[in-house]
């Protein structure tokens, strides 16, 4: 079963959401947003955008002044359960929506699931039999 609500799905599926949370991760000391512009060449909307939705989701917590953000305990529990998706050793792109997979079912190529679809090769047969 896939472990990501669609929130989450599509808060990791940007590159700048997780060098977000890395640098927040490995800094113990509060992020300066404008640092991360500056090494990762990330415009100031991405920022500002990934920076609302993790606050929004209680990630991180922003300082008096509007430029530094801290994680929280909550996220860095968070980052821990996300770690593959965040790090690196995962592909959400190759992850498949619960809603799109099968579970015991056999995926058939060529197969019409309508019967009343014809294929290639059905058109060739019956061209065959029209005088």
């Amino acid at each position: 079963m896939n472990s990501l609500d669609a929130g989450t799905r599509l808060l990791l599926n940007y590159s700048e959401t997780r060098e977000f949370l890395r640098e927040a991760y490995k800094s113990r000391e509060p992020l300066d947003i404008y640092d991360l512009h500056v090494k990762y060449g990330l415009s100031p909307g991405q920022i500002s955008r990934v920076a609302r939705e993790l606050e929004a989701r209680k990630i991180i917590t922003a300082h008096e002044q509007s430029l530094l953000y801290s994680l929280t305990e909550y996220g860095r529990c968070w980052i821990t359960k996300y770690r593959r998706q965040i790090f690196g050793e995962y592909n959400i792109w190759r992850d498949v929506p619960d809603r799109y997979a099968n579970p015991g079912k056999k995926f058939r190529f060529g197969i019409p699931r309508d019967k009343r679809i014809l294929t290639p090769f059905d058109i060739k047969r019956l061209a065959k039999r029209i005088p």
